[in-house]
């Protein structure tokens, strides 16, 4: 990713370099060289280009017409030469991403971002109008923050540019309680004056306001229709590969995450086969990165890592999870953002792990589950035959599903009742269980359907509701959002590739999961290119001990910082209410609210460091270590 930013001046006086360049002081930390900017009486950008192949060394990210307008675009337009085509321009190659954009934003204007298809954000200002936007693609893959002050805008793909300044005044509390209920921060960030730029939306800022307009919604009304399987399967694998290779040229130094999993498996294994296509040996092909943790009794995955490695003849890195650090007392206040596991040690080690091969990019196969029916979930498909009115096939669907599941058609045919009537009557809104500390008020409605601009209802079938409304939950938390360190490299998710995901969003659903067929288009086009042992795998893998065994031996320690905390004080929890749960989770009696219990540790402790605070004295009570000791007793007798 290239790092982009700039400024705004609202009173109209002229943008100074010095002024441009504290903005993109955080990049020097990072390696990044050939700073380029540019700045145009009140407005000032820059941008620091990451150079991944051929085409980025030769693609000019910033650039300005004749007509004084200014585009800054940060990542790829996979479909620049069907642009160039439509715009009448010369050779394809012969024109950067920046200025295919800048061009499309001169003839069609912001509705422009509607027919950019790959991984990018945006920035056009418009001389003439005086107007800024920015915008990023569908589904967020690369970061674009922005503050909006009375006298300027200033905006940036790094979250630490605009955030150095900040003090604990100026935190989230809807940002913060989001945290704690590890629920979706969609446009928040840490600091209250702080936005990010929403996925598929592009912000319009004029005369001291900001509009907002969706270029891409989930929302499909037409559903694919073939005549058999195979059409699907092999319509499938034509645009899952496409997307793949887009995102793992053979000119780049990337690594792959392999998991073992269906998904990562797959992206390694369709890279492998176009680069033999093209005469490429073993040494040839993607380097990967595996994790493994032997004392997970649920997470047993070197057998299915080995199996790839010996089906592609090439073996990866393999990390062992079990000596990265978990604990929540770990925090470094040089992290702009709270995030429970990112420390500086883990960071170091891994790499330390991939020393010696100087890698661009990472390519993650997150979203492959959520899109492609890994949740046998039957409810979307009989919402559909329901809202058809086919009666026939509804009750034989609901009996199958109801044998597969081990329940009854009454109980299959009441859950379908239930979910429908929620969707239509309540709009979508789902009923979640936070840690009963936790203050609901600052966490934002989770009723999508009538709150954010991704989600559109009116005359949608119902499973493309239901699709709807987990994408925001899905983009909300890509890993390129986690922080960094030591080293910036690109995220790429061939699984979030826009062609992808609206042709999946079209696909009948009994095509994407039947019943005892997970993942059935998947399992199915993708024979003889994915092992079979991963393809018919029975379970996935997660992590259910470290989470509950950081709590060991720390009691006390938990006790005594749990007397006053910050997050008290500004009200996102209920200091009495934690107490009162405290020893029962302490003594491994309340398991199910330990990861939130680590959550709140991690984001208080991050708090205090960030902004060298101590919480103020509030009213508490703690929980002595002989009433811990005194139920663990009683619970051991038990």
């Amino acid at each position: 990713m290239s790092i982009l930013f700039g400024i705004v001046n609202q009173r109209g006086s002229t943008i100074s370099e010095s002024e441009l360049r504290a903005l993109a002081g955080t990049a020097s930390g990072y390696g990044f060289t050939g700073l380029v900017t540019e700045i145009d009486g009140k407005i000032g950008v820059g941008l620091h280009p990451f150079l991944t192949n051929k085409r980025t060394k030769a693609n000019v990210k910033l650039v300005k017409s004749p007509a004084g307008n200014i585009a800054v675009l940060d990542g790829f337009l996979y479909n620049f030469r069907d642009l160039c085509v439509e715009l009448g321009l010369n050779s394809s190659m012969d024109h950067s991403d920046a200025s295919i954009a800048l061009a499309a934003y001169e003839t069609w204007g912001e509705a422009c971002c509607e027919r950019f298809y790959g991984d990018w954000s945006v920035v056009f200002w418009n001389k003439g109008r005086q107007e800024l936007y920015l915008s990023r693609d569908h589904a967020g893959t690369h970061s674009l923050f922005y503050e909006q002050a009375p006298n300027s805008i200033r905006f940036s793909s790094m979250l630490d540019a605009l955030c150095r300044d900040k003090t604990a005044s100026t935190l989230d509390r809807s940002y913060l309680s989001c945290y704690l209920a590890n629920e979706s921060t969609y446009d928040l960030t840490p600091y209250e004056q702080v936005k990010v730029v929403p996925p598929g939306c592009t912000l319009r800022f004029a005369n001291r306001s900001v509009t907002r307009s969706c270029h891409w919604t989930a929302r499909c009304q037409e559903v694919f229709r073939y005549k058999s399987d195979g059409d699907y399967e092999r319509h499938f694998v034509s645009v899952l590969t496409a997307s793949i290779e887009c995102r793992v040229p053979s000119d780049e130094n990337v690594l792959a995450h392999l998991s073992g999993g269906r998904d990562s498996s797959t992206i390694v294994c369709i890279s492998d086969h176009i680069r033999r296509s093209h005469g490429a040996e073993a040494d040839d092909l993607v380097d990967t990165v595996s994790y493994f943790d032997d004392t997970e009794p649920h997470w047993d995955e070197l057998p299915f890592i080995r199996a790839v490695e010996e089906f592609r003849g090439k073996r990866g890195v393999h990390i062992d999870a079990s000596t990265i650090s978990f604990d929540p007392w770990t925090v470094d206040r040089r992290y702009s953002v709270p995030c429970l596991g990112v420390t500086p040690y883990n960071e170091e080690h891994f790499e330390k792990t991939i020393s010696g091969r100087s890698y661009s990019s990472i390519i993650s196969g997150v979203g492959g589950d959520d899109l492609l029916g890994g949740i046998p979930n039957p409810t979307p498909e009989l919402m559909d035959l329901l809202w058809d009115f086919d009666l026939n096939k509804l009750l034989s669907r609901s009996l199958q599903w109801s044998l597969t599941n081990r329940t009854t058609i009454g109980a299959t045919v009441w859950d379908l009742i239930a979910e429908f009537s929620n969707l239509l009557l309540k709009h979508g809104s789902v009923k979640r269980t936070y840690a009963p500390w936790i203050n609901r008020h600052f966490i934002p409605s989770n009723s999508l359907l009538s709150t954010n601009p991704l989600v559109q209802i009116p005359i949608a079938r119902p499973s493309n509701i239901f699709d709807q409304l987990r994408w925001p939950s899905l983009v909300g938390h890509l890993p390129h959002s986690v922080p960094t360190l030591f080293a910036l490299r690109e995220y790429r998710y061939p699984y979030l590739d826009r062609a992808l995901v609206e042709f999946v969003l079209r696909l009948p659903r009994e095509q994407l999961v039947r019943p005892g067929e997970p993942r059935s288009l998947m399992r199915r086009s993708l024979r003889g290119i994915v092992p079979d042992i991963i393809l018919d795998r029975k379970r996935k893998a997660f992590i259910s001990r470290r989470p509950h065994t950081w709590l060991r031996g720390k009691e006390e320690e938990v006790s005594h910082l749990l007397k006053e905390t910050y997050l008290e004080t500004i009200g996102c929890i209920d200091g009495s209410s934690l107490r009162r749960h405290l020893t029962e989770i302490l003594t491994f009696r309340k398991t199910e609210w330990s990861l939130s219990l680590a959550r709140l540790i991690n984001l208080e402790l991050w708090i205090r460091a960030r902004f060298n605070l101590r919480p103020a004295a509030c009213p508490s009570s703690s929980i002595s270590k002989s009433d811990v000791h005194r139920t663990s007793q009683s619970s051991a007798r038990a």
